[in-house]
């Protein structure tokens, strides 16, 4: 779920603190989806999205930053139902790892000589 702070985070990339809300509330009242929630679905978020065209303007970071959050909880979800559907593999590169108490020895890279 995305919560209102993060929205409202988002909004503040364009309005002022008490400005993000009231353009928040208004979105909310627009799209239909009740104010006193505390987070939304991604339905509800795009919904929200949707109306916050329709109530402000200049709105492209914010909406740039909410299709963000929609995408992050999308990847959530999906790692979430890829998790509670596939068994868990044995990886040979995992298992092949330094010994404990060693760490891995990195040689920098010599440096390109420029032409």
């Amino acid at each position: 779920m995305i919560t209102k702070e993060q929205i409202i985070e988002s909004l503040e990339l364009r309005y002022d603190h008490s400005s993000a809300r009231t353009i928040f509330t208004e979105a909310l009242q627009k799209a239909q989806i009740p104010t006193g929630k505390a987070s939304f679905s991604i339905a509800e978020v795009e919904a929200l999205g949707n109306a916050l065209l329709r109530v402000g303007d200049r709105l492209d970071r914010v909406l740039v930053a909410i299709k963000g959050l929609i995408e992050q909880e999308k990847a959530k979800e999906e790692g979430a139902k890829i998790e509670v559907t596939q068994e868990p593999q044995e990886d040979a590169s995992k298992t092949e790892s330094a010994p404990s108490g060693e760490e891995l020895q990195v040689e920098p890279q010599p440096k390109k000589k420029k032409r």
